[in-house]
């Protein structure tokens, strides 16, 4: 997944692009990167497709995706991916056992397909996927058992269904078996699976529909990928909540458990923006420089080391 080699890498390496990057996504085994032009490029895993370029050949280095397509964001879960062009139209690839892509079929897709038009936001998680449409709506798709569709029922929906919620959100994300979106006004709300606390409501009670978030301050951000959900408050601190494996959530202790509310992480600086990962959580300082806690097993958090990290770590430059 670096773009260059197959292996593992302790510390940050750099991806052989050649094109100016606007955005970029990391997901189960892929990853991919958007130009300032909009031409996609991802490369990884693609076994199942992930990748998008029409085949099932692992990709070790950046390949072009869409063909004539230009994208504006991308959007990558275990399995498959999800991609907003510049005019507002949403594709999705890969695995699709459960219905996560969205084509009304369990068909996998190898290059991608139409989903959606007039679509602003999207966020792909296990086995599920969630946008929102140009008016704050949210519609989710794929797998339902844990209730992380948001329509009141566990069951699996092959095509985009409205969440049951009268809110309408400027953001969405979405992660193993739960959704959260954001409000205009910076609140947070969060659906499915809870018995680790993940849906940051104070108990550990699965809802099938969205639930307000009791967060101290109003949040500019909201991200979840795996087992943990993050916020970055209008204070520039990060707050997290749900399951604190290997220091997940940066609050000092290495015990795991429910943590149902969300707590502050543990950093004497501020933050100007974080990204979640399935066990482990980064930040960019405010003042400089990328930190990273948690699950370090492969080396994510990029110190140099294996070790978990239960307080942010400042990564080492390439």
């Amino acid at each position: 997944m670096f773009g260059n080699t197959v292996g593992e890498s302790k510390v940050p390496v750099r991806v052989p692009l050649t094109l100016p990057v606007s955005e970029v996504a990391v997901g189960g085994a892929t990853a991919c990167a958007i130009s300032k032009a909009g031409v996609l490029l991802c490369w990884g895993r693609n076994s199942d497709g992930g990748v998008g370029d029409g085949t099932s050949v692992d990709r070790p280095a950046p390949v072009p995706i869409g063909g004539t397509l230009r994208f504006r964001h991308i959007a990558i879960g275990w399995d498959h991916s999800c991609g907003i062009t510049v005019t507002d139209s949403l594709y999705c690839w890969g695995l699709n056992s459960i219905g996560q892509l969205g084509d009304g079929s369990q068909t996998t897709r190898l290059a991608p397909v139409p989903i959606l038009a007039a679509v602003t936001v999207v966020a792909a998680g296990y086995r599920h996927s969630c946008a929102l449409d140009s008016t704050g709506r949210a519609f989710c798709w794929g797998w339902n058992g844990d209730g992380q569709l948001g329509d009141s029922s566990l069951t699996d929906r092959p095509v985009p269904t409205p969440v049951r919620t009268s809110v309408r959100f400027s953001a969405i994300t979405a992660g193993e078996r739960q959704s959260c979106g954001l409000d205009r006004l910076g609140q947070a709300y969060c659906w499915g699976y809870n018995d680790d606390g993940r849906l940051g409501g104070g108990t550990l009670d699965t809802t099938l529909v969205p639930i307000p978030v009791l967060q101290p301050v109003p949040f500019r951000s909201l991200q979840t990928v795996g087992y943990h959900v993050c916020g970055l408050g209008s204070d520039r601190k990060a707050y997290c909540w749900g399951s604190n494996y290997a220091g997940a959530l940066g609050i000092g202790t290495a015990a795991d458990g429910a943590h149902p509310l969300p707590a502050p992480v543990q950093f004497s600086a501020g933050f100007s923006r974080l990204a979640v990962g399935g066990a482990h959580t980064c930040g960019a300082a405010t003042g400089g420089g990328l930190w990273c806690w948690g699950d370090n097993g492969f080396g994510q958090v990029g110190d140099g080391s294996i070790q978990p990290r239960y307080l942010p770590t400042k990564v080492l430059g390439p």
